[in-house]
């Protein structure tokens, strides 16, 4: 067994052969021309397992790049993604080197660091043979928009069923939380293309001593508008005419999922923004039973959440990233920055 880089324009059959067979719920050949080769924040380095006696390919490993801002500067780092290994190469030996293979272009200066986002503690299983730990975790928080399938969870169906989830619908309604109207501040849906009124904003909100992604508006026209598996829907909060904050969201089946919250607004402008969320997508999809956010640990929009209503749930994906020995963004690292990522940031 060898591992080797891929070259995705190449070697593109090759790569979505493997794919195909190892992470079976993604349309791969849909989707790879806009994931691997339209990426704003630069082209992406694959490896893959070479078996010896046959040569054929048994495993994948793709390192997507990534917009940061790491404190106040902007950097260009690569998040593991596309992820897969033959089931008869499936053992510890063969996923740490492809693991520490996603390390070399960090190694060479082409990225500024890598991280990976296990998504639970078995996954870290890696990490613990390469001596690294979580940087830091996520949390699930979920606003449940009705209670039909939890009680008859429960209760099992029939008319008792179907007569507590209307009243306890109704207490939901009652107490969803987000607030009255903030004076001066309007929400509206954006349906339009991202334009460098969202890069401004980004840019307003970098700091010293925290980790999140960039958010230019290429960067989220390739995320949500060129999107060839999903559709999203964008709401947009003004203060006056400037604007302050955005949030990304979309339903499928009876979930709904918030990809990400941008800008810096106040608690009070996330939770009217989440809110009005939660309202839409009750009315644009009747089944919707929930909606589910990703935050990372300490995040300064938890408390806009818990105002529209939203609860914390279980730990998901762990935070993993690497950077070279001695190098200023090591140090930077190792002195516990804040990490500010959302669905948005975990998801490849």
């Amino acid at each position: 067994m060898q591992i080797r880089a891929i070259n995705y324009a190449a070697e593109r059959e090759q790569m979505i052969d493997v794919l195909g067979r190892n992470l079976t719920e993604i349309p791969h050949a849909k989707r790879f021309d806009w994931f691997y080769g339209r990426n704003p924040a630069g082209l992406p380095f694959s490896w893959v397992i070479v078996e010896d006696a046959t040569q054929k390919s048994a495993g994948i490993a793709s390192l997507i790049s990534r917009g940061v801002w790491l404190g106040g500067e902007v950097k260009i780092c690569g998040q593991v993604g596309d992820f897969g290994i033959d089931r008869a190469y499936r053992s510890l030996g063969p996923a740490v080197q492809l693991q520490r293979a996603t390390f070399s272009p960090v190694d060479r200066g082409d990225l500024a660091f890598c991280y990976d986002c296990p998504p639970h503690e078995a996954g870290m299983s890696t990490f613990r043979r390469l001596g690294m730990n979580a940087n830091t975790r996520m949390r699930r928080y979920v606003r449940i928009l009705k209670a039909d399938e939890q009680i008859e969870r429960r209760l099992g169906a029939g008319l008792h069923s179907v007569a507590a989830a209307k009243v306890a619908n109704a207490v939901l309604r009652l107490t969803s939380g987000g607030g009255a109207p903030i004076h001066g501040t309007s929400i509206d849906h954006w349906p339009d293309r991202f334009d460098e009124e969202f890069t401004n904003l980004d840019q307003r909100g970098a700091t010293r001593a925290e980790i999140r992604g960039r958010r230019t508006a290429a960067d989220l026209n390739w995320l949500y508008r060129e999107n060839p598996l999903q559709s999203y829907e964008v709401l947009i909060a003004r203060s006056d005419a400037d604007l302050i904050g955005y949030v990304v969201y979309f339903a499928h089946g009876n979930k709904a999922f918030i990809m990400e919250v941008g800008g810096e607004p106040p608690a009070a402008v996330i939770g009217a923004l989440l809110a009005d969320v939660s309202r839409r997508i009750l009315e644009q999809s009747p089944d919707a039973q929930s909606v589910t956010a990703l935050l990372s640990e300490a995040h300064p929009f938890i408390e806009g959440f818990k105002r529209a209503g939203f609860m914390a749930r279980e730990e998901a994906e762990r935070v993993v990233a690497y950077a070279p020995a001695g190098s200023d963004v090591k140090k930077f690292l190792e002195g516990n920055p804040r990490w500010l990522f959302q669905f948005a940031d975990v998801t490849a």
